[in-house]
């Protein structure tokens, strides 16, 4: 059976998408939290179900299969569209399961579009970008929100990853949906660079996983620490505007 809260007003929505791995917890919030993981990430998953349970958060984590030969992320739409199936009235927070919720995250289900989610700013060859991120995903229980669900999923069939599918979906005429950009505080930061008032913060599970990935990165900050500094000496300007004026 799907795990189901302990709690007097936990209630149990069975739908054939369920299964008997799935990590289910219904509770006071009409917004829900959902996502899949594979058996390696079993106790991520369960560990994410308890802190959501401490905040009171409805959720539902699938257990999928791993893909060999793809990027295990490109399983995101299809899991999306198992939960809208499932809990066709709630907003869906589509959220990885190495992420950690530090406070109320209902704005997210406020938001006046179809999807919310994070806009990561790029610097490419001096022009600034908008990149989608799928860490968090916010979808309303509507036509949108269906659209955009069933573009990401097919997108991601000729994609090596969700997030480079995103950027086809944001271009993908065949469907309407609405779009916006969610506050910094729930985009998922990286919980060694979040600031004081995220809510949502992320650590890979992933990168941990890659040997001397610490060292690696420490050496990374260490190094567009220095970039950073010597330009400010040199130029009076930061690194990303005295390279943005050089290519003028």
């Amino acid at each position: 059976q799907p795990m189901l809260a302990e709690r007097d007003d936990a209630h149990e929505v069975r739908t054939a998408s369920y299964g008997s791995d799935d990590i289910v917890q219904v509770l006071a919030t009409k917004f829900l939290v959902t996502g899949f993981f594979t058996p390696d990430y079993a106790p991520l998953a369960m560990a994410f179900s308890k802190n959501l349970s401490e905040h009171g958060i409805s959720h539902h984590f699938y257990a999928r299969q791993r893909i060999e030969g793809r990027a295990q992320t490109l399983q995101k739409p299809s899991v999306l569209l198992n939960a809208m199936a499932d809990h066709p009235d709630a907003v869906l927070i589509v959220m990885d399961v190495d992420c950690t919720v530090r406070g109320d995250i209902s704005e997210l289900s406020r938001s006046d579009a179809d999807v919310a989610l994070r806009l990561k700013p790029k610097n490419f060859r001096g022009r600034f970008l908008l990149m989608p991120c799928a860490r968090v995903v916010a979808i309303k229980p509507n036509a949108g929100g269906k659209a955009f669900a069933e573009s990401w999923e097919d997108s991601c069939r000729r994609h090596r990853c969700d997030e480079q599918a995103l950027i086809g979906v944001l271009g993908d005429t065949r469907f309407y949906f609405s779009i916006t950009g969610i506050s910094p505080k729930y985009m998922g930061a990286e919980s060694r660079d979040a600031a004081a008032d995220a809510v949502i913060v992320h650590d890979s599970a992933a990168d941990a996983k890659r040997t001397g990935w610490a060292a690696r990165k420490l050496v990374q900050q260490q190094f567009f620490a220095t970039r950073e500094k010597v330009s400010i000496l040199l130029t009076g300007k930061s690194y990303d505007s005295w390279r943005s004026k050089l290519q003028e």
